[in-house]
C-alpha cells in the first residue's frame, strides 16, 4: 500500500519528475478484482484454463494494471489533486502472477496556463527487468474549495 500522498500544485510540476512504487501481485489480488470488476474470464482467473492456452499461467486483467497506473497518478504524481482525462495503455508483455513489478511514471508534458499535462508510465517486471506495459495519462489538477474563497 502507498502510504504518502502527495499534492503537487501547478507551479510544482515541471517535466522530468518521477514517482515509483512496488508491488507484489498475488492471486488473491487478481481474484478481489475479478469480483469487484465482473471480469471472471478464465484466463484470469481459472489456472487449468490458463494452462491449457499459449500463455501457460493466468494473467493479470489489463484493468488492474491501469488501477496500478492510477495508484500511482492518484497518490504520488501528482497526487491529492489530480483529475485524469485520459489512459492510453498498450500491453507487451503478459503479467503473469505471483510476480513483483516497479510502477515508474515520469511526466513528459505539463502546462499551467492549460492546467493539462501527460504522464508516461510503466509496469515492469522486477524478476527479468521486462516492461509489460505503458500507459501515457492525459491530466489537470482539480480545484479545491479553499482555492475559490
Amino acid at each position: 500500500m502507498i502510504e504518502t500522498l502527495a499534492e503537487y500544485s501547478e507551479e510544482g510540476l515541471r517535466t522530468g519528475l518521477e514517482a515509483a512504487f512496488e508491488r507484489d501481485i498475488t492471486e488473491a489480488d487478481i481474484t478481489e478484482f475479478a469480483n469487484l470488476s465482473w471480469d471472471q474470464n478464465p484466463l484470469h482467473v481459472d489456472m487449468v484454463y490458463a494452462a491449457s492456452t499459449s500463455y501457460r499461467k493466468p494473467i493479470a486483467h489489463g484493468a488492474f494494471q491501469v488501477s496500478l497506473v492510477s495508484a500511482l497518478i492518484g497518490m504520488l504524481l501528482p497526487g491529492r489533486r489530480c483529475i485524469v482525462h485520459s489512459f492510453n495503455s498498450q500491453f507487451k508483455k503478459p503479467l503473469h502472477y505471483p510476480e513483483r513489478v516497479r510502477v515508474r511514471g515520469t511526466v513528459m508534458s505539463w502546462n499551467p496556463q492549460l492546467n493539462a499535462g501527460t504522464i508516461d508510465v510503466s509496469i515492469q517486471r522486477l524478476q527479468d527487468h521486462s516492461v509489460v506495459s505503458t500507459t501515457n495519462v492525459g491530466f489537470g489538477l482539480h480545484a479545491t474549495v479553499s482555492d475559490h474563497a
